[in-house]
């Protein structure tokens, strides 16, 4: 294995400078030396299946040898589910994440409104697995502090406008003016029924919007808000909360099947129609009224 490897990066190192090479064998050297390994190892010394995540259109060729000599499942799970585009007014938006390519036999979905979404852009071999949402992270942090009363909430941090335009995203739902009137909504009605703001950052952000960073900075300062550390995991998070709300359509409500925390997206906009694949499943609240009466059923007052 180690001369038949060493042999091949030396191809893959002199095909780059000869000309007219074919320039896939330097690109693809890694894949190949992974493959020879392969081959070599027994079918008992190789995990019965291979799970690979993030990666969405690009599939190792080695892993089709893993299927096709060796007998493995080889198998694609989605970190998150929020892979549709915004549908309002009518408007349906193009597929996003290049979903008409994905190559994957075996697909965990989150659940069968994922399952539905999928099925109308991959392949009809494809195979489905339903499954509850996987688990990749959780920090050490301790959480004993957070009161019950409270309420976790999950926004989309909002980065320098000029960074959101380099993205060339199809929408502009995420901007600074709907986040606020999510978080600040959420706040005025968790003074009113006495609940604590338990915030969780999607992840630190270089270059925030400095609208949005100037609330944070006010948000901190209430008595009622309680940040959390951005690597710790939203179940456990919703585990020692009474409810969350979460901006559509985010993940995280989904991960409420481990804890059975009532879960909600808030809408402050009332921007979708009602029923959307999008939601997926979850309660879709629009406007602040609608939010209060929410609150009163889960959060009486004191």
């Amino acid at each position: 294995f180690l001369l038949a490897s060493l042999a091949l990066q030396l191809i893959a190192f002199l095909c780059i400078f000869l000309p007219s090479s074919n320039l896939w064998l330097p690109i693809l050297s890694k894949d190949l030396i992974i493959s020879i390994l392969i081959l070599l190892i027994p079918a008992s010394r190789i995990p019965r299946e291979f799970i690979f995540t993030s990666c969405w259109t690009y599939r190792p060729f080695w892993s089709l040898l893993l299927e096709e000599r060796k007998g493995k499942q080889i198998s694609f799970v989605f970190y998150s589910v929020n892979n549709e585009g915004f549908t309002h007014d009518g408007f349906e938006p193009p597929v996003l994440f290049d979903q008409r390519y994905l190559t994957w036999q075996n697909i965990y979905t989150w659940n069968a409104y994922h399952k539905l979404f999928l099925s109308k852009y991959s392949y009809p071999s494809v195979r489905y697995i339903e499954s509850p949402p996987f688990l990749f992270v959780d920090s050490d942090s301790s959480l004993a502090h957070l009161p019950r009363r409270s309420v976790c909430v999950f926004d989309i941090p909002i980065r320098e406008i000029t960074i959101r335009y380099s993205y060339g995203t199809s929408h502009t739902y995420y901007n600074p003016h709907t986040i606020i009137s999510f978080l600040s909504d959420i706040l005025s009605l968790c003074e009113v029924h006495s609940v604590y703001f338990v915030h969780k950052l999607k992840r630190k952000t270089a270059f925030p919007d400095p609208i949005y960073q100037a609330f944070l900075n006010y948000l901190s300062s209430h008595p009622s808000y309680i940040s959390v550390d951005t690597s710790c995991s939203p179940c456990r998070i919703m585990s020692h909360t009474c409810a969350s709300i979460s901006i559509p359509f985010t993940s995280v409500p989904h991960l409420s099947f481990y804890s059975s925390t009532p879960s909600i997206y808030y809408d402050p906009c009332n921007l979708f129609a009602p029923n959307l694949n999008s939601a997926q499943g979850v309660l879709l609240i629009q406007g602040r009224k609608s939010l209060s009466d929410w609150f009163d059923l889960h959060f009486p007052l004191l």
